[in-house]
């Protein structure tokens, strides 16, 4: 239905910022876009609320028009015969033609960019496979050699067993026969015990199975929380055992294989969840964490229309306070949340660096370190990298209350991400 103020037609294509001639998908990912921009819950201040809310409806009214192709035909015909003056027309043919050059150069750019995006990704594949092929060799020369080692044990065993059987033997018949002096005894004795001390002893050699397989299980407590897990252990498609779910409910993260099959490729995929501000964590049971300790996960977003996912620390079982630190591949920028409902006062300050450049399909560290100076003093330092080494620091927060807690990790917001977590590693740093 067309709504008039006056007698000027609403410029519905104005609200949606789109020409008139856009397409219908175009209307629908503008809408999208829009109503993702001014959702109410990204603005704390209630003028600034109130404003979105206002924004929200016009937009809504707009696209209820627009997507019903009666509604938007008979709203181009009173539009048609509405007040707009040459100019306002002009503009309008000067802004699809500049949308029209922007769509030619946005889809070369994908073009180029994709084409970059998918040959680095094979390019990593590649070596990924190389990389585990080598593991797997290394580790079956390994067990080649304790195999031939355990061999050697066992032939040298068997010899001085059978030497010491037929020693006993002959002994007995030169006593039954009396054709050997007991006195001679000792003497063949010694001499067996003598030839025995020179075998040197085989141990059975601890073999170390290669990264990607290795699954320790730590048991922490409040003086330490050491932790590693690759996710290589766990069957694909329900989630990891010993890890405690948390959030909205019908979010199931499960392991998956990724960039290659079997375990050297597992990993833990959180599914995505478009325009439902919803929140889910995964941690890790019984792992509880305090006074100083550090907390690094790998995490690949598969999509860039999405909000945040990272690393939650001083998880409370009780009220779920926590400390959220999120990167959110939409804004470009890693997010400081803490959550806490205590008594203890504290000043907090946050330093937050800014922009950073995040995109989907790559791969990135993130890294919690944190400082408990006692009540209210509570330090922590996030870390970002891009290859796992080179670590930056962007983001300071200072005078937290409390630190201690469970860890894990997480995703949140009106658009929950598709993120792959992997080589998640909690060590003690006191």
């Amino acid at each position: 239905m067309v709504v008039a103020i006056g007698e000027t037609v609403k410029d519905y294509y104005q609200i949606l910022e789109v020409p008139p001639n856009a397409s219908q998908e175009r209307i629908k990912e503008q809408y999208r876009f829009l109503v993702h921009a001014w959702h109410p819950d990204k603005f704390p201040n209630p003028a600034q609320k109130a404003k979105a809310e206002e924004k929200i409806k016009e937009i809504n009214e707009a696209y209820e028009v627009l997507s019903n192709p009666t509604k938007r035909a008979q709203y181009d015909r009173e539009r048609s015969r509405s007040s707009f003056d040459e100019e306002k027309r002009n503009q309008e043919k000067a802004q699809a033609e500049a949308e029209q050059r922007r769509t030619e150069q946005e889809s070369q750019y994908r073009q180029r960019t994709d084409e970059e995006r998918r040959r680095a990704e094979h390019e990593r594949q590649q070596k990924e496979r190389a990389e585990a092929k080598r593991q797997q060799a290394e580790y079956e020369r390994q067990q080649k050699e304790r195999a031939n080692r355990e061999k050697s044990r066992r032939f040298i065993t068997t010899i001085v067993v059978l030497v010491l059987f037929v020693t006993v033997i002959w002994i007995i018949v030169a006593n039954q026969t009396s054709k050997v002096r007991l006195v001679e005894y000792p003497v063949l004795s010694t001499k067996l015990s003598s030839a025995n001390t020179s075998i040197p002893s085989q141990p059975v050699p601890t073999q170390a199975l290669p990264l990607a397989t290795a699954t320790p299980v730590l048991q922490s407590s409040s003086t330490s929380c050491q932790f590693i897990d690759d996710f290589s252990s766990y069957r694909t498609g329900i989630p990891p055992d010993g890890w405690l779910l948390r959030g909205e409910q019908s979010i199931t993260p499960v392991i998956v294989e990724f960039g290659g099959k079997g375990p050297d490729f597992r990993a833990v995929s959180f599914p995505e969840v478009s325009w439902q501000y919803w929140d889910k964590w995964l941690l890790k049971a019984d792992l509880i964490c305090s006074r100083t300790y550090e907390v690094t996960v790998k995490l690949i977003f598969k999509n860039e229309v999405a909000d945040r996912a990272g690393i939650t620390i001083a998880w409370n079982e009780t009220n779920w306070d926590r400390i959220d630190v999120q990167a959110n591949v939409y804004h470009n920028d890693i997010e400081f949340r803490p959550t806490y409902s205590g008594p203890t006062k504290s000043d907090m300050k946050v330093n937050n660096i800014g922009k950073i450049p995040i995109e989907a399909g790559r791969s990135y560290w993130i890294r919690v370190l944190a400082n408990d100076h006692g009540s209210g003093k509570g330090k922590v330092t996030v870390f970002w990298s891009t290859d796992g080494i080179n670590f930056q620091t962007v983001v300071t927060a200072e005078g937290l209350p409390n630190l201690t807690g469970l860890v894990g990790i997480s995703t949140a917001g009106p658009h929950l991400p598709n993120v792959i977590f992997d080589d998640f590693q909690v060590k003690q740093s006191d």
